[in-house]
């Protein structure tokens, strides 16, 4: 599970060669398979998938559950989250409360400080939202949100308005706390 419609995000972690190379992937959030009404889940987990005996290691997210969300390998290593949202699945019109904080998670810090909670947006970003390093070294973050019976005025017609979010054009760029150090 995890995958679409449960929609986790992912990212293969930094290979080393301290460690041979060994492949480390990172699974956040998603949903529960309880069709019809799924539930966003608050965990992440590591495997080394190519282990004889690979096992999951689990911790929690500092900030709820999260589905949808979308995760960016950046170059001094970590990892942003961002995007999604607190309840429901993938699928236009299908989730509910955007997740609105994005998060910086430090693979080689001791479980219970990976996580740092990052300025939050006003823009909600559900489903077919995307987030991609730039060359810059900064992080573009996007998404039209449910385009289920998409109209040209950018809003979802389908009934479920309590659940619906404009589709969305504007584009935001996060400057990752390295852009900002001392060189």
């Amino acid at each position: 599970y995890r995958t679409f419609p449960s929609s986790a995000s992912s990212v293969l972690l930094p290979l080393k060669a301290s460690e041979n190379y060994r492949p480390e992937i990172m699974v956040c959030g998603g949903s529960s398979g309880d069709a019809p009404n799924p539930k966003a889940l608050d965990d992440c987990g590591r495997i080394h998938p190519l282990d004889a005996e690979p096992q999951w290691a689990f911790e929690q997210l500092p900030d709820g559950p999260r589905t949808m969300g979308d995760a960016v390998l950046l170059p001094e290593g970590n990892v942003f989250i961002v995007n999604g949202a607190r309840a429901g699945s993938g699928g236009g019109n299908m989730a509910e409360d955007p997740a609105f904080t994005p998060l910086l998670y430090k693979p080689d810090a001791p479980v219970g400080e990976r996580f740092t909670i990052m300025p939050a947006s006003t823009i909600p970003r559900l489903y077919h939202s995307v987030a991609a390093l730039l060359p810059t070294g900064e992080v573009r973050i996007a998404g039209p949100n449910p385009s289920v019976s998409y109209s040209v005025d950018g809003h979802v017609h389908n009934g479920r308005l309590t659940s619906s979010y404009p589709t969305e054009y504007r584009v935001e760029i996060f400057s990752p706390p390295y852009m900002s150090a001392p060189n």
